[in-house]
């Protein structure tokens, strides 16, 4: 019986084109609950109004979704407002990945976003502009 691969190592921009990271980057992705323990502000709080403050991250971020389309589209959304638009990935930076999207609700001119994408096995760190990252899995 044939043995697993071992882990490879991470992946660099010689071993990995923009396409190919946009490809995996397709389909629905939802940020991962067990993270919000861990967020550096949340723990910051005093011990008893953490607990709460865990449980709310929780509610809000369990009505966020976002999908890459294999189009370019992509989709966010955040209750009941959904923004969609088209994304492009521009390269690596240090072992991540720039990802440029332009988001808009119907009423809305397009906002443009230069995200920091980063593989972490089969979940996804996302850092927006501000620097705050979350860690997304698929739906």
């Amino acid at each position: 019986m044939p043995s697993e691969a071992p882990p490879s190592a991470p992946e660099s921009a010689a071993s990995v084109t923009p396409a190919q990271v946009a490809t995996r980057l397709v389909g629905a992705w939802k940020p991962d609950i067990a993270d919000v323990a861990t967020d550096a502000d949340l723990l910051r709080l005093p011990k008893p109004a953490q607990a709460e403050a865990i449980a709310a991250a929780m509610r809000i971020l369990e009505q966020v979704g976002l999908e890459f389309g294999s189009d370019g589209g992509v989709t966010l959304r955040d209750g009941d407002v959904r923004r969609t638009g088209h994304f492009s990935v521009e390269g690596e930076v240090a072992g991540a990945w720039r990802v440029r999207a332009s988001l808009a609700r119907e009423e809305e001119a397009p906002q443009e976003e230069v995200l920091t994408v980063r593989f972490e096995g089969a979940a996804l760190r996302i850092a927006g502009t501000d620097g705050k990252s979350r860690r997304f899995v698929r739906r």
